[in-house]
């Protein structure tokens, strides 16, 4: 059996510039993550650059700045678990590369 969670938030694609609220529905995988983005921020949205003026761009390019922030820090406090190199180079995170897996995973 797989547990599903219920996780409230906003949605921007194709919205109006402050979102919409919306209701998701998500593996277990998805809500252990949302923890512990939740126990790293003290702010409302996890992601979110305070004083960024937002619109369509502004929060895509936030959301991937701080996916490699996030990456950084997982390096940091977890360095006998690396992110593996591409062509010698640290990997660079965008909201791009998840989609089909979230699509598959919410499937």
């Amino acid at each position: 059996m797989t547990e599903r969670h219920k996780v409230r938030s906003m949605v921007f694609k194709g919205r109006r510039s402050v979102g919409e609220e919306d209701t998701w529905v998500v593996i277990e995988p998805v809500a252990q993550a949302i923890a512990v983005m939740e126990s790293l921020t003290d702010c409302d949205r996890l992601f979110y650059r305070h004083g960024y003026r937002r619109s369509n761009d502004a929060i895509g390019n936030t959301i991937n700045h701080l996916l490699n922030v996030f990456a950084d820090r997982l390096a940091e406090v977890r360095p006998h678990d690396p992110i593996p190199m591409v062509d010698a180079k640290k990997w660079r995170f965008t909201t791009r590369q998840f989609r089909r897996t979230a699509a598959w995973h919410i499937a």
